[in-house]
């Protein structure tokens, strides 16, 4: 719960609960929800860790996009991060022979997360995946291709 003092001048559409990682030395943006009726702030999380509110502002090109963890360890991980990417960008993974696995979008900030699951709700299979963020704008269509290992 939170109150509107305790958000300050934070834009509810861009805040981001935050976790602190030691392997990086930063703060991770976690896909977050605000709702502004019961005045809740709702993250999923995949670590314990320190926390803190603060702004995701997405990036203007696909260029950016980072993911991780990479590789994704189902068992202990929990979730793929995709991060740094344009609002509302395509991500699409698929496998190496090209079939689709997940087709989803990024939020207002420029964040998405997987669960490492198919369209059907199913885990995958350990291998090798290429995810695909895309943008439409004006004048072309911007594509940044990662590779993204998932371990069993």
């Amino acid at each position: 719960k939170y109150t509107a003092a305790e958000l300050g001048n934070l834009d509810p559409d861009r805040i981001s609960l935050k976790r602190y990682d030691p392997i990086s030395n930063k703060c991770v943006a976690l896909q977050t929800t605000i709702d502004t009726t019961n005045k809740l702030i709702i993250a999923r999380l995949n670590h314990f860790s320190a926390f803190q509110l603060g702004q995701v502002f997405a990036s203007e090109t696909p260029d950016t996009a980072r993911v991780y963890p990479n590789p994704f360890r189902s068992g202990t991980d929990g979730f793929v991060t995709f991060e740094n990417m344009p609002a509302h960008a395509r991500v699409r993974i698929f496998t190496l022979r090209g079939d689709l696995v997940n087709d989803r979008g990024a939020n207002a900030s420029g964040l998405m997360i997987w669960t490492g699951v198919n369209q059907s709700g199913r885990s995958v299979s350990s291998g090798l995946y290429m995810a695909v963020i895309e943008t439409f704008g004006n004048p072309t269509v911007q594509r940044k291709v990662i590779k993204l290992v998932v371990l069993r």
